[in-house]
Protein backbone atom coordinates (compact mmCIF):
# COMPACT_ATOMS: atom_id res chain seq x y z
CA UNK A 1 0.00 0.00 0.00
CA UNK A 2 2.72 2.47 0.99
CA UNK A 3 4.68 1.70 -2.15
CA UNK A 4 1.64 2.33 -4.32
CA UNK A 5 1.07 5.72 -2.69
CA UNK A 6 4.71 6.67 -3.18
CA UNK A 7 4.60 5.66 -6.82
CA UNK A 8 1.49 7.80 -7.32
CA UNK A 9 3.29 10.80 -5.87
CA UNK A 10 6.27 10.17 -8.15
CA UNK A 11 3.99 10.15 -11.19
CA UNK A 12 2.17 13.31 -10.09
CA UNK A 13 5.44 15.22 -9.81
CA UNK A 14 7.34 14.16 -12.90
CA UNK A 15 10.35 16.46 -12.45
CA UNK A 16 13.25 16.03 -14.92
CA UNK A 17 16.52 14.93 -13.34
CA UNK A 18 18.24 18.11 -14.56
CA UNK A 19 15.76 20.22 -12.60
CA UNK A 20 16.11 17.99 -9.56
CA UNK A 21 19.86 18.63 -9.68
CA UNK A 22 19.18 22.37 -9.63
CA UNK A 23 16.89 21.91 -6.65
CA UNK A 24 19.58 19.92 -4.83
CA UNK A 25 22.10 22.75 -5.37
CA UNK A 26 19.53 25.24 -4.09
CA UNK A 27 18.92 23.10 -1.03
CA UNK A 28 22.65 22.85 -0.32
CA UNK A 29 22.99 26.65 -0.49
CA UNK A 30 20.03 27.19 1.82
CA UNK A 31 21.70 24.87 4.31
CA UNK A 32 25.03 26.71 3.83
CA UNK A 33 23.21 30.00 4.42
CA UNK A 34 22.06 28.84 7.84
CA UNK A 35 25.44 27.33 8.75
CA UNK A 36 27.29 30.53 7.84
CA UNK A 37 24.62 32.60 9.62
CA UNK A 38 25.13 30.61 12.82
CA UNK A 39 28.88 31.26 12.59
CA UNK A 40 28.28 34.99 12.01
CA UNK A 41 25.88 35.26 14.95
CA UNK A 42 28.21 33.33 17.26
CA UNK A 43 30.97 35.81 16.42
CA UNK A 44 28.78 38.63 17.74
CA UNK A 45 29.04 37.02 21.17
CA UNK A 46 32.62 38.26 21.48
CA UNK A 47 31.21 41.67 22.36
CA UNK A 48 27.65 40.68 23.32
CA UNK A 49 28.57 38.33 26.18
CA UNK A 50 30.86 40.74 28.08
CA UNK A 51 28.23 43.48 27.97
CA UNK A 52 25.43 41.03 28.79
CA UNK A 53 27.27 39.63 31.80
CA UNK A 54 28.80 42.87 33.14
CA UNK A 55 26.81 46.04 33.64
CA UNK A 56 29.74 48.08 34.96
CA UNK A 57 31.83 48.40 31.78
CA UNK A 58 32.73 52.08 31.69
CA UNK A 59 32.46 54.47 28.77
CA UNK A 60 36.19 55.11 29.16
CA UNK A 61 36.94 51.42 28.63
CA UNK A 62 34.82 51.34 25.48
CA UNK A 63 36.51 54.50 24.15
CA UNK A 64 39.95 52.99 24.80
CA UNK A 65 39.01 49.92 22.75
CA UNK A 66 37.17 51.70 19.94
CA UNK A 67 40.04 50.94 17.56
CA UNK A 68 39.38 47.21 17.95
CA UNK A 69 35.61 47.64 17.72
CA UNK A 70 35.78 49.78 14.59
CA UNK A 71 38.66 47.86 13.02
CA UNK A 72 39.14 44.10 13.16
CA UNK A 73 35.85 43.33 14.85
CA UNK A 74 33.67 45.37 12.49
CA UNK A 75 35.55 44.06 9.47
CA UNK A 76 34.97 40.46 10.59
CA UNK A 77 31.25 41.15 11.06
CA UNK A 78 30.99 42.49 7.52
CA UNK A 79 32.89 39.53 6.06
CA UNK A 80 30.78 36.98 7.96
CA UNK A 81 27.45 38.37 6.84
CA UNK A 82 28.67 38.89 3.26
CA UNK A 83 29.21 35.12 3.12
CA UNK A 84 25.66 34.59 4.37
CA UNK A 85 24.27 36.80 1.60
CA UNK A 86 26.34 35.08 -1.09
CA UNK A 87 25.01 31.64 -0.15
CA UNK A 88 21.49 33.05 0.09
CA UNK A 89 21.71 34.68 -3.34
CA UNK A 90 22.70 31.44 -5.07
CA UNK A 91 19.98 29.53 -3.20
CA UNK A 92 17.31 32.02 -4.34
CA UNK A 93 18.51 32.13 -7.95
CA UNK A 94 18.35 28.36 -8.20
CA UNK A 95 14.94 28.08 -6.54
CA UNK A 96 13.55 30.89 -8.73
CA UNK A 97 13.66 28.44 -11.64
CA UNK A 98 10.64 26.73 -10.07
CA UNK A 99 8.51 29.82 -9.37
CA UNK A 100 6.47 29.55 -12.60
CA UNK A 101 3.14 28.05 -11.66
CA UNK A 102 4.15 27.43 -8.04
CA UNK A 103 2.71 30.15 -5.82
CA UNK A 104 4.07 28.44 -2.71
CA UNK A 105 7.66 28.84 -3.89
CA UNK A 106 7.03 32.46 -4.82
CA UNK A 107 5.70 33.12 -1.32
CA UNK A 108 8.53 31.38 0.56
CA UNK A 109 11.21 33.00 -1.63
CA UNK A 110 9.74 36.44 -0.93
CA UNK A 111 9.60 35.65 2.80
CA UNK A 112 13.22 34.45 2.71
CA UNK A 113 14.37 37.61 0.92
CA UNK A 114 12.57 39.80 3.47
CA UNK A 115 14.14 37.85 6.35
CA UNK A 116 17.66 38.21 4.94
CA UNK A 117 16.99 41.92 4.36
CA UNK A 118 15.82 42.36 7.95
CA UNK A 119 18.99 40.76 9.31
CA UNK A 120 21.14 42.87 6.99
CA UNK A 121 19.42 46.05 8.22
CA UNK A 122 20.14 45.14 11.85
CA UNK A 123 23.77 44.30 11.08
CA UNK A 124 24.15 47.74 9.47
CA UNK A 125 22.64 49.35 12.58
CA UNK A 126 25.05 47.36 14.77
CA UNK A 127 28.05 48.55 12.77
CA UNK A 128 26.76 52.12 13.01
CA UNK A 129 26.49 51.77 16.80
CA UNK A 130 30.07 50.56 17.02
CA UNK A 131 31.21 53.50 14.91
CA UNK A 132 29.15 56.37 16.30
CA UNK A 133 27.74 55.45 19.71
CA UNK A 134 30.81 54.24 21.59
CA UNK A 135 30.83 57.37 23.78
CA UNK A 136 27.16 57.02 24.71
CA UNK A 137 26.05 56.04 28.20
CA UNK A 138 23.53 53.77 26.45
CA UNK A 139 26.19 51.93 24.44
CA UNK A 140 25.80 48.71 26.44
CA UNK A 141 22.01 48.65 26.02
CA UNK A 142 22.24 49.50 22.33
CA UNK A 143 24.65 46.61 21.73
CA UNK A 144 22.58 44.08 23.68
CA UNK A 145 19.30 45.12 22.04
CA UNK A 146 20.54 45.04 18.45
CA UNK A 147 22.33 41.70 18.86
CA UNK A 148 19.22 40.23 20.48
CA UNK A 149 17.28 41.35 17.41
CA UNK A 150 19.79 39.72 15.07
CA UNK A 151 19.70 36.48 17.06
CA UNK A 152 15.91 36.40 17.07
CA UNK A 153 15.62 37.06 13.33
CA UNK A 154 18.30 34.44 12.63
CA UNK A 155 16.35 31.83 14.59
CA UNK A 156 13.20 32.62 12.61
CA UNK A 157 15.14 32.39 9.35
CA UNK A 158 16.49 28.97 10.31
CA UNK A 159 12.96 27.79 11.05
CA UNK A 160 11.78 29.12 7.69
CA UNK A 161 14.58 27.39 5.79
CA UNK A 162 14.33 23.96 7.39
CA UNK A 163 10.61 23.70 8.10
CA UNK A 164 9.26 25.36 4.97
CA UNK A 165 11.78 25.83 2.17
CA UNK A 166 13.77 22.59 2.41
CA UNK A 167 10.64 20.65 3.25
CA UNK A 168 8.96 22.07 0.12
CA UNK A 169 11.98 21.17 -2.03
CA UNK A 170 12.04 17.62 -0.68
CA UNK A 171 8.34 16.91 -1.06
CA UNK A 172 7.37 18.87 -4.16
CA UNK A 173 10.53 18.82 -6.27
CA UNK A 174 12.67 15.91 -5.09
CA UNK A 175 9.54 13.96 -4.01
CA UNK A 176 11.34 12.84 -0.90
CA UNK A 177 9.02 12.05 2.00
CA UNK A 178 8.86 9.65 4.91
CA UNK A 179 7.28 7.01 2.65
CA UNK A 180 10.50 6.78 0.63
CA UNK A 181 12.35 5.69 3.78
CA UNK A 182 10.21 2.54 4.10
CA UNK A 183 10.98 -0.51 1.99
CA UNK A 184 7.76 -2.46 1.41
CA UNK A 185 7.58 -5.44 -0.90
CA UNK A 186 4.55 -5.75 -3.18
CA UNK A 187 3.79 -9.10 -1.58
CA UNK A 188 3.45 -7.38 1.78
CA UNK A 189 0.56 -5.19 0.62
CA UNK A 190 -2.78 -6.23 2.07
CA UNK A 191 -5.35 -3.46 2.20
CA UNK A 192 -7.96 -5.75 3.77
CA UNK A 193 -6.04 -6.67 6.91
CA UNK A 194 -5.39 -3.88 9.48
CA UNK A 195 -1.78 -3.74 10.59
CA UNK A 196 -2.55 -4.47 14.25
CA UNK A 197 -4.49 -7.60 13.21
CA UNK A 198 -1.47 -8.80 11.25
CA UNK A 199 0.68 -8.33 14.36
CA UNK A 200 -1.72 -10.38 16.47
CA UNK A 201 -1.81 -13.11 13.84
CA UNK A 202 1.99 -13.24 13.65
CA UNK A 203 2.20 -13.43 17.44
CA UNK A 204 -0.28 -16.31 17.54
CA UNK A 205 1.64 -18.22 14.90
CA UNK A 206 4.87 -17.87 16.89
CA UNK A 207 3.21 -19.04 20.11
CA UNK A 208 1.52 -22.00 18.36
CA UNK A 209 0.13 -24.58 20.77
CA UNK A 210 1.40 -22.67 23.79
CA UNK A 211 -1.69 -20.49 23.61
CA UNK A 212 -4.04 -21.16 26.59
CA UNK A 213 -6.91 -23.54 25.95
CA UNK A 214 -10.44 -22.22 25.65
CA UNK A 215 -11.49 -23.60 29.04
CA UNK A 216 -8.73 -21.75 30.86
CA UNK A 217 -8.97 -18.21 32.18
CA UNK A 218 -8.42 -15.72 29.40
CA UNK A 219 -4.99 -14.10 29.35
CA UNK A 220 -4.25 -10.67 27.93
CA UNK A 221 -2.03 -10.59 24.90
CA UNK A 222 0.96 -8.28 25.40
CA UNK A 223 1.68 -6.61 22.08
CA UNK A 224 4.17 -4.09 23.36
CA UNK A 225 7.10 -5.80 21.69
CA UNK A 226 5.31 -6.21 18.40
CA UNK A 227 4.08 -2.63 18.41
CA UNK A 228 7.50 -1.05 18.59
CA UNK A 229 8.25 1.18 15.62
CA UNK A 230 11.58 2.49 14.51
CA UNK A 231 12.08 5.90 12.89
CA UNK A 232 15.01 6.96 10.73
CA UNK A 233 17.45 9.34 12.23
CA UNK A 234 18.05 12.50 10.40
CA UNK A 235 26.11 20.88 8.98
CA UNK A 236 27.70 22.60 11.94
CA UNK A 237 30.52 25.03 11.99
CA UNK A 238 33.23 25.77 14.50
CA UNK A 239 33.02 29.22 15.98
CA UNK A 240 35.88 31.53 16.83
CA UNK A 241 36.67 32.07 20.46
CA UNK A 242 38.80 34.60 22.20
CA UNK A 243 38.66 38.38 22.46
CA UNK A 244 35.90 40.21 20.64
CA UNK A 245 38.43 41.81 18.39
CA UNK A 246 39.31 38.51 16.77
Amino acid sequence: MFKKIAETIEMSFDIPEAEKDIAKVSKQHFEATISSLKFAVDHLDHIYNPFKEHSNISVESVVENRGILQGRYSTKIKDNFEKVKKYALVAIRKLNKFTDGDSDIVEIVNTFEEAIGGIEDDVSKFLDILKNEYESEDFRKLVIDIVDNIKSKSDRLEDLVYNRIIDHINVNILTKSWMHDIDVDDNDDDDNIPYIVQLVKEREEKLGNDFPAADKKEQSLNLSDAQRMYYPDHMSNDTNTGNFGE
